[in-house]
């Protein structure tokens, strides 16, 4: 995996859903690489769900140290 980009769900202009359905609807399978989401937004059961289908990892800010989360990215880098 050549390039990852990072979504944070809570951005200033847009909802990070909205910046996703955009992206998936805009951008062709083949050109897309690959969504990584670290947010401090509370999730419901059903947004956690949605997310999991469409990115390759989702942290929560308060649930991963900085440590831990570069420990993250990395794997998913090298898969």
């Amino acid at each position: 995996m050549s390039q990852l980009n990072y979504l944070d769900l809570e951005m200033p202009r847009m909802d990070g859903f909205e910046f996703l359905d955009n992206y998936i609807k805009d951008v062709p399978e083949d050109k897309r690489a690959p969504v990584f989401v670290f947010s401090g937004k509370d999730l419901t059961d059903v947004q956690e769900d949605l997310l999991k289908e469409r990115v390759v990892g989702l942290v929560k800010k308060d649930d991963v140290s900085m440590d831990n989360l570069s420990k993250m990215i990395q794997s998913i880098v090298k898969s």
